[in-house]
């Protein structure tokens, strides 16, 4: 069964891209799903053999395909999980794979170019914890400095393992609502995790729509896989709207959730009846935003710890000045 490791860093989007490709290959040539999976399950090393293992087993006996990924949210996205629900339901499973590794190699392009972005921040937030407490190694002796130094990187480090290891690995609704809750309202980051929830939802609904799922229940489906809790419940809430006899436009209108210019290339599309087509096309532009936001991310964050930094510095620069001259000045 997956292991700690697999629980906490998941299967890396490149891996998964791979794998998607793969099966999509597989299926297209004739093997049936479950043939293909077990053909991947011992060609494929790490983390997705062990998922493979533990899943095939309850395809055997009947489970649905696509509980071999909805089963696991610690290693697939409610976006991944949804797609092969599309599949499932339309019969077009190496489509499916296919568009879904797509998504899932440029999910993962635009993750290592914010990442690469944040190298610099991080390596600044390394210099914070060590360059400003020099005035202590030089005032009491490198003792005093360790003992301020190293609780710093403990503190720095156990945050981000323990923030990614509760996160990933907790049953608590509660904590994910919490967490999701301070995205959506953190400056500039927040307008970035509204983007691209809402930009998981549009795809979503886009495939699930049009492998002819009934709209209440794609918009269940496209609602969980949109990766925050709070947009999920803002969302579900179209769903008695449209029940009601209401159109998807005035029911996301009511709402509120989507970008002004996505609800009205939604109405165009109900009056030419092509509405999944042009939520594709949405979604690709709401990408382009999100992409663009990223970059915005990426500058602003090395500012921020920047300033953070100097403010620290400066301010032991200030204390060792008061320490040195205060006898002076005294006289």
């Amino acid at each position: 069964m997956p292991n700690l490791q697999d629980r906490v860093l998941g299967i890396s989007g490149k891996a998964q891209a791979l794998f998607f490709r793969q099966l999509a290959t597989m299926v297209q040539a004739g093997m049936t799903f479950l043939g293909a999976l077990e053909t991947l399950c011992n060609a494929s090393p790490g983390g997705i053999q062990r998922w493979l293992s533990e899943a095939i087993p309850k395809l055997r006996e009947g489970a649905p395909f696509s509980a071999a990924f909805t089963d696991y949210p610690y290693l697939f996205t409610p976006f991944i999980g949804a797609m092969v629900v599309s599949a499932e339901q339309s019969g077009r499973v190496d489509q499916v794979l296919l568009s879904l590794a797509d998504h899932v190699e440029r999910a993962w392009q635009a993750r290592m170019e914010l990442m690469t972005r944040l190298a610099y921040p991080f390596l600044m937030l390394h210099a914070g914890i060590v360059i400003p407490p020099l005035v202590t190694w030089y005032m009491k002796g490198l003792g005093a400095y360790l003992a301020v130094v190293i609780p710093g990187f403990l503190i720095l480090y156990g945050t981000l393992l323990g923030g990614i290891l509760l996160y990933r690995t907790t049953v608590l609704k509660e904590i994910r609502t919490l967490v999701d809750a301070m995205l959506l309202f953190t400056p500039v980051v927040g307008r970035l995790a509204r983007l691209m929830a809402a930009m998981w939802f549009i795809r979503t609904l886009a495939e699930l729509m049009d492998a002819g799922l009934a709209v209440p229940k794609a918009l269940e489906l496209a609602a969980g896989a949109c990766g925050n809790s709070i947009m999920e419940q803002r969302l579900l809430t179209a769903i008695p709207k449209v029940q009601n006899g209401r159109s998807l436009t005035e029911a996301f209108t009511d709402i509120d959730a989507l970008p002004y210019t996505v609800v009205q290339m939604l109405a165009s599309a109900e009056q030419s009846g092509t509405i999944p087509h042009m939520l594709r096309k949405s979604s690709d532009l709401m990408e382009i935003d999100v992409r663009a936001g990223l970059q915005t991310v990426g500058v602003a964050i090395p500012m921020v710890v920047f300033f953070i930094i100097a403010g620290a510095m400066g301010y032991q620069i200030i204390t060792l000045y008061k320490q040195v001259y205060a006898p002076i000045m005294n006289l």
